[in-house]
């Protein structure tokens, strides 16, 4: 007798290939929902990891990294990894800051992968989550200052990103960004450029750069977005403005 045990990040997909009757793995076995692992673990984990390497991190900055990566555990390991790199003896804020900053620069193509094929509606709804607002998205003033078109068009918005895999609702009436990190450069990257859906009441943190910046912290210039990512965006020098959509709605 052979058992088999089919592990995925991407939940939305996975219910997909086991709950849908037209799938081949339909049924195939039980779905088990795996919890995060807590956070004082997290903690014991890279203070002992930093220990063992001849290094020292406080208590409170490992838990900064697991509140940072919401406990995901490839993002944790990964931002620990570039923390460590940056430290000499003791891990500092600073040292923190500049793991965040690699860690998005390592996860950047790939978040331009995902977003450059959105809407301008899909960006604008993923600002509003961006933004801390995860309920409530057919207020008409939301509506109006998001530029999120009709109520009838957050259902299609929220269907569209939900296939994704980019939302998912995390409990009644709640729907957040499913990647952390993903919410994260969101914030700190695109949506701090002015004419995003509208602008950004959040002024970006210390150290962080804009995604058109054009140091990074250790000295050589960015790489330039793609072609067809500012194309699709009409970002030239400055500013980020969407056409797509203009004078139609939906996802």
């Amino acid at each position: 007798r052979v058992s088999y045990c089919l592990y995925g990040s991407k939940k939305h997909m996975m219910e997909n290939i086991f709950q849908n009757a037209s799938c081949p793995f339909y049924r195939f076995g039980d779905i088990i929902y795996l919890k995060k692992i807590d956070e004082a673990d997290w903690v014991e984990y890279i203070c002992r990891k930093f220990e063992k390497s001849g290094k020292m991190i406080s208590k409170e900055l490992a838990g900064e990294i697991c509140q940072i990566t919401d406990r995901y555990s490839s993002y944790v390991q990964q931002l620990a990894w570039f923390v460590w790199l940056k430290t000499k003896g003791t891990a500092t804020e600073d040292d923190l800051q500049f793991g965040v900053n690699r860690l998005l620069d390592a996860c950047e193509p790939v978040f331009i992968q995902q977003t450059e094929s959105l809407s301008s509606y899909q960006m604008n709804f993923l600002h509003v989550l961006a933004d801390g607002i995860h309920s409530g998205f057919t207020q008409s003033a939301l509506l109006r200052s998001y530029r999120l078109g009709t109520p009838s068009n957050i259902v299609r918005l929220k269907k569209s990103l939900t296939e994704k895999d980019m939302i998912a609702v995390t409990s009644p009436r709640v729907t957040e960004i499913t990647d952390p990190i993903l919410k994260l450069w969101l914030k700190r990257r695109v949506l701090t450029i002015r004419g995003c859906g509208v602008s950004n009441r959040e002024s970006p943190g210390s150290g962080w750069k804009p995604l058109l910046g054009l140091q990074r912290d250790w000295g050589f210039q960015r790489e330039p977005l793609s072609a067809r990512w500012r194309k699709r965006w009409k970002i030239p020098i400055r500013g980020l403005r969407s056409t797509k959509g203009k004078g139609s709605e939906g996802a």
